[in-house]
């Protein structure tokens, strides 16, 4: 009896052993199995991929999950160019791997999936029967990142990928990734030596590229030159030459951008720069009085000049010249006052003079310069002034022939200031006397107001010609 006793004893012992042996093992085993999805799962979380999200569908199984957004969750797919990794999971069947050591779901880079997952339920899963068959493939749109078509079991039958987004459709964000597709746009603010230049890029090859412009002399290239426009994705952009360029020109350019599967290029297109600034401006002083004469060196390759004056404040267009001649600027002034005739106060002629004679030069206009050509103009000049001057005045006399404040005739000889007309009727009738005053190249013209002066009649006065002398003296001029 007791022998039987210790028997069941030590048999208890020896299961119990066994079962704590095998509770070990399992929880080592779930351990390292934790641990390795997790790692996996990192892993194909790194780098240049696309993490899966959303469902497949087995009629046999239900749903199986590609996505380990939620929280809490340690599986998930991530599409590389090359193979999918991870785990996908379903309620009936557990873990599906993706990828091990005798098995792996690849890609060849266009989103065409090949070889075999792995479910402990389910078996191997292909995705590729297009060599046997042709029944199923399933894909990737390299555009999109949706899947499509179907995968196979034998256990589980037909895996449909996507049910054109009705209920169901794994995808993910990797994208076939191909080179840019860009076009040349146009070149703007052209100066003298600087533009900007524009591209477009109408496709980013599912990768946002570096965006660049390169330009040149030649025709056709080689472009030694570049602008970096930075990373940007579908639509218009532009950079600058900086002050790089020379005047009058011709450059080709071509916009191109880059990633990492290559480059595009758009077609060459091409400017010319615009001519220099002008220099040697310069305007009249007072030379004429019936316009300021503006002048500058010769800009080359101009074919043509503008100036501008403050004036009308715009431009005037005057062609391949270097001198412009402005007569709408501002004239000089002159007034005449009133005519002063001694009265009586000489027995040899009556005194004519213009007391209240006022002139001036015209006001100072402001000028600048700029030269063109079929691109556009070019930079503006400094600026310089320049008037219209008086300069030399002419005096003409006139008289009337009676009394009175009427008709008046030409006094010849009288074109001084003052004037000692000796023509005046020697009875001492009165007469009317005005004078016109004229600038140079007859411009600027005004006649005075009348005065009625007269000779005394005798020699009977106390003026003689010292005292004549003196009075002209003391005309003012």
């Amino acid at each position: 009896m007791k022998v039987k006793i210790k028997q069941k004893i030590k048999l208890f012992t020896e299961l119990a052993k066994f079962l704590v042996i095998f509770c070990l093992v399992f929880s080592y085993s779930f351990f390292i199995s934790f641990f390795l999805r997790h790692l996996i799962e990192v892993a194909v979380h790194a780098g240049n991929n696309g993490n899966c999200s959303d469902y497949a569908w087995a009629e046999k199984f239900g749903f199986i999950s590609f996505s380990g957004a939620a929280a809490g969750v340690d599986y998930g797919v991530t599409v590389s160019d090359a193979q999918l990794t991870g785990y996908a999971w379903s309620e009936k069947t557990g873990w599906v791997s993706l990828n091990g050591v005798d098995y792996g779901v690849t890609n060849d880079g266009a989103g065409n999936l090949g070889g075999h997952a792995w479910s402990e339920k389910m078996g191997y899963i292909s995705f590729d029967d297009s060599s046997v068959n042709d029944f199923y493939q399933a894909t990737i749109n390299g555009d999109t990142g949706i899947f499509s078509d179907y995968g196979w079991s034998e256990k589980a039958g037909y895996i449909n990928m996507n049910d054109a987004g009705v209920l169901y459709g794994v995808t993910t964000t990797w994208r076939v990734i191909t080179a840019p597709t860009v076009t040349t746009g146009a070149a703007s603010s052209i100066t003298a030596n600087s533009a900007t230049l524009a591209g477009n890029v109408t496709d980013t090859g599912n990768e946002d590229p570096t965006r660049y412009v390169e330009w040149g002399t030649d025709d056709g290239g080689p472009y030694p030159n570049s602008c970096n426009a930075g990373v940007g994705g579908v639509g218009a952009y532009s950079c600058g030459t900086g002050s790089t360029l020379l005047p009058v020109t011709t450059y080709y350019f071509r916009a191109y951008a880059t990633n990492s599967e290559g480059t595009g290029y758009g077609s060459q297109s091409s400017f010319t720069t615009v001519p220099d600034v002008p220099t040697g401006l310069s305007a009249t002083d007072g030379t004429y009085s019936n316009k300021v004469t503006v002048s500058w060196n010769v800009v080359t390759g101009a074919t043509g000049y503008k100036v501008w004056d403050s004036v009308s404040s715009s431009w005037t267009d005057v062609g391949n010249v270097l001198t412009w001649d402005h007569t709408s600027a501002s004239a000089p002034t002159l007034s005449p006052g009133t005519a002063d005739a001694s009265d009586g106060t000489y027995v040899e002629y009556v005194v004519l003079a213009l007391p209240e004679l006022s002139y001036s030069d015209g006001a100072a206009v402001t000028y600048k310069v700029l030269a063109y050509n079929g691109t556009g103009d070019g930079a503006e000049s400094g600026t310089e002034t320049g008037y219209r001057g008086l300069g030399t005045v002419t005096y003409l006399w006139q008289g009337s022939g009676s009394d009175a404040d009427g008709t008046y005739g030409i006094i010849f000889g009288g074109t001084t200031n003052p004037y000692n007309y000796t023509g005046a009727p020697a009875d001492g009738s009165g007469r009317y006397y005005k004078c016109t005053v004229t600038s140079q190249d007859s411009q600027t013209s005004s006649t005075s107001s009348a005065d009625r002066g007269w000779r005394r009649p005798d020699d009977s006065g106390t003026v003689n010609l010292k005292e004549d002398v003196n009075l002209k003296e003391d005309v003012n001029l």
